[in-house]
């Protein structure tokens, strides 16, 4: 018990030596120097495995792929939520639009509240898609990063199949993170017409006539 205790330490400081020591600088845009420096940490004893040290490597490599899956299912949760938030917000501002706009003569009144409520559910609309970005993006390096790993621990294995699947997708498929930023990037666009649209509203509110007709409604 105290021999794996004093290997466990060993192996813990060796990680801590690895990284400490800048291992962990490399340039990403090299993914074989990002590789090599990922193993270097991640086996940072060596990689002369005994059999008993290979099954405690699978186990690990279980537990890693436990964490993806649940990383996976955390980001679809995160994304429905975001959509549900944004689907929100464009109906709310489709309602302020329809009731002030459809009348043949609103009043100055209710043009000057639908602009305060477009340009404020519009700002939140963008600091909500500006997070959704950020945490789309922190997934993907999650992901990535744990796929990094998996393939390393997959060297030493009898099947690879995350490292075949990476060699089989290479750039054929298109990036569900890219998909998921431009659904972002969408409704942000959305909420720079409504926002605009409301600064507009209330720089012509002075001018405006207590009650006025709009063009095109009036018989």
């Amino acid at each position: 018990m105290e021999e794996e205790k004093s290997s466990s330490k060993q192996i813990s400081d060796a990680a801590a030596e690895g990284t400490g020591s800048g291992a962990l600088a490399v340039d990403p845009t090299n993914p074989r120097g990002y590789a090599e420096t990922v193993a270097a940490v991640l086996f940072p004893m060596g990689t002369n495995f005994d059999d008993a040290q290979r099954k405690d490597l699978f186990e690990h490599y279980k537990l890693l792929s436990q964490n993806s899956e649940q990383m996976a299912t955390r980001r679809q949760t995160v994304n429905s939520f975001f959509l549900s938030i944004n689907t929100a917000l464009i109906a709310a501002n489709g309602v302020i639009l329809k009731e002030t706009f459809s009348q043949t003569t609103p009043h100055r009144a209710e043009v000057l509240g639908a602009a305060i409520f477009m340009l404020v559910l519009g700002t939140i609309g963008l600091v909500v898609c500006k997070n959704w970005g950020s945490l789309v993006k922190s997934y993907s390096q999650i992901m990535a990063a744990n796929s990094m790993v998996a393939q390393q621990l997959e060297k030493y294995m009898l099947a690879a199949a995350i490292t075949a699947q990476q060699t089989f997708h290479g750039k054929q498929f298109l990036s569900i993170t890219l998909i998921e930023r431009n659904v972002a990037h969408t409704f942000m666009a959305i909420y720079f017409i409504t926002v605009s649209i409301a600064i507009y509203l209330l720089w012509m509110w002075h001018t405006m006539p207590p009650q006025f007709v709009i063009p095109g409604m009036h018989h």
